[in-house]
């Protein structure tokens, strides 16, 4: 079961815009995992796939404590980040395995649900989905021109609502400028 939830979690980061490496050498070192991937610009991490069910708890610690020195001796900006797919290790093993990286686990015991558990398990690697909306966007400045008792054709009212595009400050310049016209030409009256 663990390698076709493998396969499932690659296919799933591979759609995020991660890439497949076909081998993970780091200073002429060889590291051994069930996959490796990294991510692009947006997203930096070196991920590691690991099989719980075909490694014990000591050597996968070993492996990524291993892994993630060498990242350290290569001054890698990379953040490590271990999917442990198959049954859970034990507490300690977690703990001194998260002094190395950062790790996910995929516990895929129950294929009922696999797809949405991986889907939650690795939602901190993935981009964020946003709900469609349900009903129509609001237009502010739809709904501001449509309050207008001047006919959007006045200057005027084409200027406020050009104002209203830039931002509350824009408007409250025009509207004291507006504000301030006639009071400035009965100013200049001669007395």
């Amino acid at each position: 079961m663990s390698s076709t939830t493998i396969e499932r979690v690659v296919s799933l980061l591979k759609t995020a815009e991660y890439q497949q490496l076909t081998k993970l050498e780091i200073s002429s070192i060889r590291f051994e995992f069930a996959a490796a991937l990294v991510g692009g610009a947006r997203v930096p991490d070196l991920v590691i796939l690991v099989d719980t069910r075909r490694e014990s708890a000591a050597r996968i610690r070993q492996k990524l404590e291993g892994l993630g020195r060498a990242l350290d001796v290569v001054h890698s900006r990379r953040p490590l980040t271990a999917i442990l797919v198959g049954p859970r290790p034990d507490a300690g093993t977690l703990q001194i395995i998260s002094r190395a990286c950062r790790i996910l686990v995929v516990d895929d015991k129950s294929s009922t649900n696999i797809d949405k558990e991986i889907q939650e398990a690795l939602a901190v690697l993935l981009p964020l989905g946003l709900p469609r909306p349900t009903s129509a966007i609001a237009d502010p400045l739809g709904e501001l021109s449509d309050r207008f008792r001047s006919p959007l054709d006045d200057p005027r009212t084409k200027d406020l609502l050009a104002a209203a595009k830039v931002g509350a400050a824009e408007v409250e310049s025009h509207l004291r400028a507006w504000i301030n016209r006639p009071l400035e030409a009965i100013a200049q009256r001669p007395k």
